[in-house]
């Protein structure tokens, strides 16, 4: 097993549509938090432009609670970028990842991505890493 990544910046990469014209294809994010502090997630593409933006205050309390997003939860991915996006998470965190494709014959349907954080580092704190749960979906189709 992986140790986890004593950073809050990841890269990942998303297909980008073919050809200019193409919806591009969809991508669903959902982030959750079980912690008492302030937890974050944005994600950017490779222009700067952010996609996704989620925080709470930590007035959770350590009970489970979905954060409403300030942009997202829905994009597209775009012929204008080349498919990588950064993911900036709470700072002073560590984190592990994961990645899940599901495709048939060769054709691409899914693309998941799943993030979840400790503060404080690894391995320092309670290593317990949830205290934010980030899951980027990426579907193969639209509509």
């Amino acid at each position: 097993m992986p140790q986890p990544i004593v950073n809050n910046v990841a890269t990942i990469n998303l297909p980008a549509p073919a050809a200019s014209g193409d919806p591009g294809f969809l991508v669903y994010v959902v982030a959750s938090v079980q912690s008492s502090a302030a937890e974050s997630v944005t994600i950017t593409d490779s222009n700067a432009t952010t996609v996704f933006s989620a925080s709470s205050d930590g007035s959770s309390g350590g009970t489970f609670t979905v954060l409403t997003p300030t942009t997202g939860p829905t994009f597209n991915t775009s012929v204008d970028t080349d498919g990588t996006y950064t993911v900036t998470l709470t700072s002073n965190c560590a984190y592990m990842q994961s990645e899940n494709t599901i495709s048939l014959s060769g054709g691409y349907y899914l693309q998941q991505y799943t993030f979840i954080t400790n503060d404080n580092g690894w391995p320092s704190g309670d290593n317990d890493f949830n205290d934010l749960c980030v899951q980027i979906t990426c579907f193969g189709f639209t509509g």
